[in-house]
């Protein structure tokens, strides 16, 4: 577990909470640097952008509650509170949307979110949950779609009949959000977008689902070495820009310690996603300290590459005043945690010409002319878009209303 001087005392803090079940040890260490220097009003605006102040607030109250401003003890209690409100409507909505799903016969996983907390974590309180996601199997993400339109929501973005098949070949979810509440669902048909070549697919996770129960409902739920692999991609995916996503992966491994290792091993390497996994065991155990079976131990071993993502991510997670990444250098580090040459050759070409949703804001195309999108991403990525921002907004507009004058 790193606590080096590189960290300040509010990181190094932030890293010994952020845990479900603290040592002996490691309650010593958060009662210790509680009672040291730390400024408060840092430490807590910290918890909230890792994304682990739910468990922040509740071993500090468990273990240091004294040493604690009461200012900022009662803001990180607001905020926990809060959370456990707005988890407990996300997990509400959840039963409601799989009953819905389940009666209109559209097959239905949900991932992360509330069964997330409920099956790693062990409450759902513990978890700083945003949206809710849901994959569905492609065929069925239309139906799906409409469904949620019919049940109080809107669409984040509205996608031209014309350009539907195009959006969801290149693209993974619709976004949505409840019209009356504001909670938002994202239904995936992939796990991750398509140019990250993740070929875990709805129909594979659904075969081997296991089961959660939520507000004394059963929901199916991803099993424990799937969810560990689309854990370490989405993090991959992000590149490991907050803790949550590496506290997700060491609460789960704490979780299941029986977790069947060679199967996880196994269908890692038949989908090219060894390195993605072992960067993502290897960042928990830094990070976190957690154990890990010999056997993976030695096989990551083998990898040269994965030592220097782990550092990279590791500067990223603590970089103080971490810059936005840029696309190019998310591009880089996402081709570097691919160990096969394949893999790395289709997220070039899915990155640089399959149009996402940016690009179909950036011009709007007729449907007879949405073929010429793939041609669209390319120019727009390396050189419009660097020309645009320097563009008045109403020549800006101009160009992205050009498409209507060919209708």
């Amino acid at each position: 577990m790193i606590l080096d001087s590189c960290l300040s005392p509010e990181q190094q803090l932030l890293i010994l909470c952020a845990r479900t079940t603290p040592s002996a040890l490691i309650i010593e260490q958060i009662q210790a640097r509680a009672q040291g220097k730390v400024d408060w009003h840092y430490f807590t605006e910290l918890a909230l952008q890792h994304g682990v102040m739910p468990l922040t607030y509740w071993n500090l109250k468990l273990y240091c509650r004294e040493q604690i401003p009461a200012n900022s003890y009662a803001r990180l209690s607001r905020f926990y509170y809060m959370n456990c409100y707005h988890n407990l409507m996300l997990a509400q909505e959840l039963v409601s949307l799989m009953q819905s799903l389940k009666e209109t016969g559209i097959p239905a996983l949900p991932f992360k979110g509330p069964t997330l907390a409920l099956s790693v974590y062990g409450d759902l309180s513990f978890r700083q949950i945003n949206d809710l996601d849901i994959i569905v199997p492609q065929q069925d993400i239309l139906r799906a779609r409409d469904l949620l339109l019919s049940s109080g929501y809107n669409t984040k973005f509205v996608i031209e009949k014309a350009h539907e098949k195009l959006f969801i070949n290149a693209n993974h979810a619709y976004n949505f959000i409840r019209r009356d509440n504001h909670l938002i669902c994202e239904v995936h048909w992939r796990v991750v977008p398509r140019y990250f070549s993740f070929p875990l697919k709805a129909e594979t996770l659904l075969q081997q689902a296991t089961t959660v129960t939520m507000d004394g409902v059963t929901v199916a739920a991803p099993s424990p070495e799937h969810l560990l692999l689309i854990l370490c991609g989405h993090a991959a995916k992000h590149c490991w820009d907050r803790l949550s996503l590496v506290c997700d992966i060491a609460e789960l491994v704490r979780a299941y310690p029986i977790l069947d290792w060679n199967s996880v091993h196994r269908q890692a390497s038949a989908w090219g996603l060894t390195r993605i996994l072992f960067l993502g065991l290897m960042v928990a155990q830094d990070v976190f300290g957690v154990p890990l079976p010999d056997e993976m131990l030695e096989a990551q071993s083998q990898d040269r590459a994965v030592h220097g993502l782990v550092n990279r991510a590791r500067n990223r997670l603590f970089a103080r005043n971490a810059k936005r990444i840029t696309e190019f250098s998310r591009m880089s580090y996402h081709l570097r945690s691919r160990e096969r040459s394949v893999d790395r050759l289709r997220y070039l070409f899915h990155f640089c010409c399959t149009p996402n949703l940016e690009d179909l804001r950036f011009i709007h195309l007729p449907g007879r002319l949405s073929f010429l999108y793939k041609l669209v991403r390319p120019v727009r990525l390396f050189a419009l878009e660097p020309i645009m921002k320097l563009l008045p907004n109403r020549l800006k507009q101009a160009i992205k209303n050009f498409g209507h004058w060919l209708e």
